[in-house]
């Protein structure tokens, strides 16, 4: 009877000193199973990825390089506060009234919580639309469809403002999208630097929903462009 209780507590003392060691292995299991699976999604993502774009949408990238020399060479961009111009004379009923500026219909909302970032996102790129907030680089896809829908927005001197922290996303950080109702989350898989010329990040992809944010780099020159992909979580 002494044997087997001998036995035990000392198969139960080599469980309680070996657990450490299980767990860390199990862990490490857990997360290879993970990278792998991870690492499998974005292969696929990419070999959906076409080697084309649309022309329009090369245009509107190349056209980028004009919109963000301009902002670096003007310093910190103005805010467009007021659509409506406020009239100094005073009214009398011969006066004409002064023409307004169309006002800006956004058409979704990006949200990037790790960089404290909430943007409204217009339907093209003209400088207008990027003083407020991002632009989607028309001849791309549609928000929420399938394919490459690209947002291109300024990356303004003050810390924290419009793309400014960009810079900061890494791989598996989250990027949500709201557009007519519905939330699109996406998950970012990629960051790079690139030419200004360089249309291949805006390829089409015929089997994800990929997102991809364009800015400037470095802050002072704009000679580059930072790109961030991300592809939706399904």
């Amino acid at each position: 009877m002494k044997n087997k209780i001998s036995i035990i507590l000392i198969i139960l003392g080599g469980l309680i000193f070996s657990y450490p060691f299980l767990e860390r292995a199990y862990t490490y299991i857990m997360q290879q199973r993970a990278l792998d699976n991870y690492e499998k999604t974005i292969a696929e993502v990419e070999a959906s990825l076409t080697d084309e774009a649309d022309e329009e949408a090369y245009q509107e990238f190349v056209a980028l390089e004009d919109i963000f020399q301009n902002s670096v060479d003007l310093g910190e961009l103005p805010v467009e506060e007021s659509t409506v111009e406020e009239s100094t004379e005073e009214e009398t009923p011969t006066n004409v009234s002064k023409p307004t500026s169309s006002p800006l219909n956004p058409i979704g909302i990006i949200k990037i919580s790790k960089i404290d970032l909430k943007l409204p996102i217009y339907d093209g790129t003209s400088e207008r639309y990027l003083k407020v907030g991002v632009g989607r680089i028309k001849g791309t896809s549609s928000l929420g469809e399938i394919g490459n829908v690209a947002l291109a927005g300024h990356r303004s001197r003050t810390y924290g403002r419009f793309l400014n922290r960009l810079n900061e996303l890494e791989v598996g950080d989250e990027i949500i999208v709201e557009e007519g109702g519905n939330t699109y989350s996406y998950t970012v898989y990629k960051t790079h630097i690139v030419e200004p010329e360089d249309v291949s990040v805006l390829y089409r992809n015929n089997k994800d929903r990929v997102l991809t944010l364009v800015t400037c780099d470095p802050i002072e020159t704009a000679t580059h462009r930072l790109i961030v992909h991300a592809v939706a979580n399904e």
